[in-house]
């Protein structure tokens, strides 16, 4: 476990790859070179700010403080492994999620786009979790298989989202609500199995 409380300034890539990394500083963290998160846990209060290349590929992201991401889209190549976010993440560029059908990605706080978003799942992926997915710019489901979105505290349309392949909102013994302030462009199968949109 490494715990940091004092100016940061690693001006290269950050990497968190194993055990927790907490930032616990009172002022906001700006990595100053690429953040890769690949497994372990980042952790702690402090704000988290990252203007350059952003992936994660497996672990927790967690803590009181944001994330937020204002580089280029964020590359989220999980593939087979687990995801789990915890702390809010204001995806202001959007990410490029690469899912497997073995791999989850778990939402238990909240999860806000800008920018275009798509997810080139190799299978059926599953967005899910206790938080909220708002989609404040394009969303597209660019993989093979059926992405399924299934964040109970809601998923919010405030941009468009783009099914060229099958999107599933809502499933399980939880609805899922939400508000549709977009709309939906329909190549494929869009499926509501829950839940109250406005």
């Amino acid at each position: 476990t490494l715990n940091n409380t004092t100016t940061y300034t690693v001006t290269g890539t950050t990497t968190v790859s194993g055990g927790t990394v907490n930032f616990n500083n009172t002022a906001p963290i700006n990595f100053g070179g690429p953040l890769v998160v690949s497994a372990g846990t980042l952790d702690g209060s402090a704000n988290l700010s990252e203007a350059n290349a952003f992936t994660w590929s497996g672990g927790t992201i967690q803590g009181t403080g944001t994330l937020t991401t204002t580089g280029t889209a964020a590359n989220v190549p999980a593939l087979s492994n687990s995801l789990t976010l915890g702390r809010p993440w204001n995806a202001t560029s959007g990410f490029n999620y690469t899912g497997g059908a073995a791999g989850t990605f778990t939402v238990n706080n909240t999860l806000t786009t800008s920018a275009a978003t798509s997810v080139n799942n190799t299978g059926a992926t599953a967005i899910t979790g206790t938080g909220t997915f708002t989609s404040g710019a394009t969303l597209t489901n660019a993989g093979a298989g059926t992405l399924t979105i299934s964040t109970t505290g809601g998923f919010n349309n405030a941009s468009s989202v783009t099914v060229t392949n099958p999107i599933t909102i809502a499933v399980g013994t939880t609805p899922v609500t939400g508000t549709d302030s977009a709309n939906y462009t329909v190549d494929s199968t869009l499926s509501f199995t829950g839940g109250t949109r406005n």
